[in-house]
């Protein structure tokens, strides 16, 4: 199921800049994910794992100095090629050892969350692996993306008591370039909240689940495997977003609408 919805008149100028500027309009998708006011946004451009993994989002919701990120002294590889096209600065291929957010932050808000980002991995890992996720604990998680050993993505939400989770119909352990995002949405008075898995602007996961309170809870924010897990293989990922909120259908189009309606590679 494509994301598809009207657009506002900045919303269409916006995506025919994109769509003039290069072949798929992707080099306007970090100012576009930017523009929708995440609390982290991590662009993984560093040239060291010396260097501090800067939180490049700005706005009311966003994590400010607390969401900059720290790399493991050996593992991350930096300097990777881009995987964003119309290329975006660099990515960094992640094998055993992690990014994470030295400091707490609120992973997930009163409407859910959404987590956003580009990912590339050659073969099935030898357990499941956390790609985008937080939490500290086995089971003290709020929003996790995970890739399993069969290629196929899962999406984890706290509920009530336990947790949900939904994999996804597809793999993408192809080494071809993939968009992936995962959304948990509750919305005020709802009963029954919604979690969904979409790759390169296409859903493949859905699950309804019990809506449970998960607004205001803090974790540490994990990129790459987050040492909880006896699985690995090297993925490589790029431009991290994270929403403690669940975008709307329109806002989910923006990000990927102009990327993958033409197709994409």
């Amino acid at each position: 199921m494509k994301v598809r919805t009207m657009y506002s008149r900045a919303f269409q100028l916006l995506i025919a800049a994109a769509a003039c500027s290069s072949v798929a309009g992707a080099d306007d998708y970090r100012a576009t994910a930017l523009a929708l006011d995440p609390v982290v946004y991590f662009s993984l451009d560093e040239a060291t794992l010396a260097d501090p993994a800067v939180n490049l989002a700005v706005g009311a919701s966003s994590a400010g100095a607390t969401g900059n990120g720290t790399y493991d002294a050996a593992g991350p590889e930096p300097l990777m090629p881009p995987l964003i096209p119309a290329p975006i600065g660099t990515s960094v291929r992640f094998g055993d050892n992690t990014l994470r957010t030295p400091q707490q932050i609120t992973t997930a808000g009163a409407t859910g969350y959404t987590i956003a980002f580009w990912m590339r991995a050659p073969a099935n890992p030898t357990g499941p692996i956390n790609m985008v996720g937080d939490g500290a604990t086995m089971y003290g998680f709020y929003a996790m993306v995970y890739l399993l050993t069969d290629g196929r993505v899962r999406a984890h939400a706290q509920v009530d008591s336990n947790f949900a989770q939904v994999d996804t119909d597809i793999a993408v352990t192809d080494g071809a370039i993939h968009h992936i995002i995962a959304r948990f949405s509750q919305p005020a008075l709802a009963t029954n909240g919604l979690l969904e898995v979409f790759i390169d602007g296409e859903r493949h996961g859905q699950l309804v689940t019990t809506r449970n309170n998960i607004a205001s809870n803090l974790a540490r924010l994990y990129v790459g495997r987050d040492l909880r897990e006896p699985g690995s293989t090297l993925v490589t990922i790029d431009e991290v977003a994270l929403w403690n909120r669940a975008l709307d259908a329109t806002e989910l189009d923006l990000l990927t609408g102009f990327l993958f309606r033409d197709g994409f590679e």
